[in-house]
């Protein structure tokens, strides 16, 4: 693939793109959700909770800070994570209206296969 070229693109898009890249692997979707059920985590238990070494926990970690839907504590020597909150806010306020839209848009490609088809 050739390279992104961000400054085409709405920075609300851009930001949307991030969050949902971050989300994009299903170790991460399963690290949100512990985090959810506990409010509150530290490093060493998703090691436990996903069977990955510590090394690719950390990585996965960092890429959901950098998409700010996680925020961490890193004082005291042990890296405290839970959910940022005003992140998932955003990303609730960009995709309900298109998820609405979408599940009510009135054609179905599967049953109307000439909506697909070229004139």
């Amino acid at each position: 693939m050739g390279t992104t070229r961000l400054e085409l693109y709405a920075e609300r898009h851009n930001a949307l793109a991030l969050r949902l890249k971050a989300l994009g692997h299903p170790a991460r979707w399963s690290m949100v959700e512990h985090l959810l059920a506990q409010q509150g985590c530290v490093n060493a238990d998703f090691v436990a909770l996903t069977g990955l070494a510590q090394p690719t926990v950390t990585r996965h970690l960092a890429v959901l800070v950098g998409a700010g839907l996680v925020a961490c504590d890193c004082g005291g020597g042990r890296a405290v994570y839970c959910i940022a909150p005003g992140a998932w806010r955003a990303l609730e306020a960009d995709l309900v209206p298109w998820v609405r839209q979408a599940a009510a848009f009135p054609t179905h490609c599967e049953t109307d296969a000439s909506c697909c088809t070229p004139s």
